[in-house]
């Protein structure tokens, strides 16, 4: 069984729902922890069937994948077997860096310095400078479906991080994570920090979690100029990954900033 839920907080989002989703009202839920917060509840009150694949979308899905809802179901059922299956609408970021974080701190700065010391607070060995997220395990959305297993691995994995920032945040910590964390839209950094704990999770188990990810096709992802941009910090990367073991590379995507700051402003 398949049971996708579509995230919506407005009236005026019901008109961006999918059909083949079910509808979720989360209107009157707790908004600081955004898709998280749904996931933490949902898994606490309504415990996942053992084979039923199950996740929980935003209303935005279409406007950023650019494919229909029965399509994503459409790849599930074409591809059984695995514990996760998901799309990342932005190809090319997962092209350009060398982990989902490198790519956050250009997006969202003081995210890679803040999680590695969320990870560290909650006892994980796990240093996120040296992680490798390969293209197949970025994603930089919560649109993933997943089993069972893969829902228990994902809350065992970041339910402590939960934990700490509801219970033993300090003032400190607190005025950087509930500040503005993206140009665009009005969010704190918890979205942004949670949604690449998919990735990493990924990455870390990669040898325990059957995933497939949906490959757009090359007009899906070339949605907007700047992702030619994106295509030249592809080229820049080389796909060494021994490079980005060296500190001296990062600074050339924290340098980029600039530029995709002038990119943003100008809407393209």
């Amino acid at each position: 069984m398949i049971t996708i839920y579509q995230i919506y907080y407005q009236e005026n989002q019901k008109k961006y729902l999918e059909k083949d989703f079910i509808p979720y009202n989360n209107e009157y839920g707790n908004a600081k922890w955004f898709e998280y917060g749904v996931f933490e509840k949902e898994y606490r009150e309504n415990p996942i069937a053992k084979e039923e694949l199950r996740g929980y979308v935003s209303w935005k899905f279409r406007q950023k994948t650019k494919i229909s809802g029965q399509e994503f179901l459409d790849f599930i059922k074409r591809n059984p077997g695995y514990d996760v299956y998901f799309i990342n609408p932005y190809e090319f970021d997962a092209l350009a860096f060398p982990n989902v974080w490198y790519q956050g701190e250009f997006y969202h700065p003081g995210i890679l310095s803040f999680s590695q010391k969320l990870l560290d607070h909650a006892g994980y060995s796990l240093d996120l400078h040296l992680l490798q997220t390969k293209p197949l395990e970025a994603a930089f959305c919560n649109y993933w479906i997943g089993n069972q297993k893969f829902w228990d691995l994902y809350m065992d994995f970041t339910i402590p991080l939960f934990e700490y920032i509801e219970n033993k945040l300090t003032t400190e910590e607190k005025d950087f994570l509930f500040s503005k964390a993206d140009t665009k839209i009005k969010a704190n950094y918890i979205p942004f920090i949670m949604e690449r704990m998919f990735s990493t999770l990924l990455a870390t188990k990669s040898d325990t979690i059957l995933y497939k990810k949906f490959s757009p096709s090359l007009q899906q992802v070339l949605t907007k100029p700047r992702h030619f941009f994106y295509s030249a910090l592809y080229k820049i990367r080389k796909i060494d990954d021994a490079i980005f073991k060296k500190p001296v590379i990062t600074s050339t995507f924290f340098k980029l900033r600039h530029i995709r700051e002038v990119l943003h402003n100008k809407n393209i």
